[in-house]
């Protein structure tokens, strides 16, 4: 039977997954990477059910193979699935649900509800009365810990890439009761 990259969508075992994305197609190989980046992400495999030389080659693997990205909702896809081998699947459900276009957060201080959308290619916060704000990326120097690590690992190979991570590493001012706080946690 051949197999094409439509199959890949229903396999869940991550050693045939694994063995898909190693292959020289490069279409199935993606979309086995794809796969094992989407099982991971939901907690549906863990990082233990793949081998540490598997691991590490779908590390390097998910910053290579990715298609070059045309908009902003590609390249979070690409963001993501380096994420899932460098940081874990730690916020990868935040990078699901930005790639939805839209996401409302709430202040960590005051409660009051943010809507932060993707416009022109970044990332702006939009206030609930139409007005838009920019939001600052990140600077490189200020990250530390799981930031850094999954920043350079990026950066290394895709620094337009990296340039998405420095927004989602953005701090934000609630214009409610002006607390700044960040999507990643990271204070």
């Amino acid at each position: 039977m051949v197999l094409r990259k439509n199959h890949v969508a229903g396999l869940s075992d991550p050693g045939e997954l694994c063995r898909l994305a190693r292959r020289d197609d490069t279409d199935l190989a993606r979309a086995a990477l794809s796969r094992l980046v989407e099982l991971l992400g939901t907690r549906s495999i863990g990082r233990g059910d793949i081998t540490d030389d598997d691991l590490r080659w779908l590390e390097l693997a998910s910053r290579l193979r990715l298609p070059e990205v045309s908009d902003w909702v590609e390249s979070l896809a690409a963001v993501r699935a380096v994420e899932v081998f460098v940081g874990g699947g730690r916020w990868y459900p935040l990078l699901t649900r930005l790639m939805g276009g839209e996401v409302t957060v709430p202040c960590p201080a005051c409660g009051r509800l943010l809507l932060l959308r993707h416009r022109a290619g970044r990332l702006a916060l939009v206030i609930v009365n139409g007005v838009v704000h920019d939001i600052r990326p990140a600077a490189p120097d200020s990250l530390a810990g799981p930031e850094l690590e999954l920043y350079r690992a990026v950066e290394a190979e895709r620094p337009d890439l990296a340039a998405v991570l420095l927004q989602l590493f953005a701090s934000l001012t609630c214009p409610g009761c002006g607390a700044r706080f960040s999507l990643t946690g990271r204070r």
